[in-house]
């Protein structure tokens, strides 16, 4: 029988807490960036134009079809070596894939969202002498956000769950802490069940704000 021992914890729960704040300060950063990444790109998607709904096409396919680890890898590892004026310290490499992965994940849900829409109030909007630019930020972009909040905040949730993996570059997150505590304490098993814990207090605020917000635009 495995003998559960958490005598650990009162000693490094101090350098959790330091992980969990690291955690929380990369999901601040990435999350306004991979939004407003993901507004440019999914806009970009459903351009007029032929070649930015190629170059979006491009960029979304490619970072929704790789996985994150292996873009992790090449912005802190490959980049470097062939443009050297790239070279990212390894919290800002974990920021800037996160952001370009989550960004083309959002380019879909924007898409998706302004599309749902349809295109008679858009045209009802020019109708009344509105520019198309005019259109879109007084009423298809404001509708078009409203129904995108409740992925919006699954995704989120997801999204700091994640920042996980920028442990395999090296940065001091939760999931890095927890690693480097397992392997002085070995004790890997309560080490894990203590950072799950700390995963659910983290994001079951936001998993409960995007369930609010998926009732709020329900039809009644």
């Amino acid at each position: 029988m495995y003998t559960f021992d958490f005598s650990w914890l009162p000693e490094n729960f101090p350098r959790l807490i330091q992980g969990v704040i690291l955690s929380i300060t990369l999901m601040l950063v990435i999350a306004p960036a991979c939004f407003v990444i993901g507004i440019i790109a999914g806009q970009m998607r459903m351009s007029r134009w032929r070649v930015l709904r190629i170059i979006s096409a491009v960029y979304v396919d490619l970072f929704r079809t790789t996985p994150v680890l292996v873009q992790l890898a090449i912005f802190f590892f490959v980049l470097p070596i062939y443009f050297p004026a790239a070279r990212f310290d390894a919290f800002a490499a974990g920021c800037v894939a996160l952001s370009l992965n989550y960004g083309a994940f959002f380019a879909e849900v924007f898409r998706a969202g302004v599309v749902s829409l349809g295109r008679l109030q858009e045209e009802a909007a020019m109708a009344l002498g509105m520019t198309r630019f005019q259109a879109a930020r007084r009423i298809i972009y404001p509708q078009a956000i409203r129904r995108m909040m409740p992925p919006i905040g699954s995704m989120f949730v997801s999204l700091l769950k994640d920042t996980s993996l920028v442990s395999v570059i090296g940065v001091a997150e939760l999931m890095n802490t927890a690693q480097n505590i397992g392997a002085v304490t070995f004790r890997n098993l309560e080490v894990l069940l203590v950072v799950a814990g700390l995963y659910v207090v983290m994001t079951y605020p936001i998993a409960l704000w995007a369930s609010w917000m998926h009732r709020r635009i329900e039809p009644r």
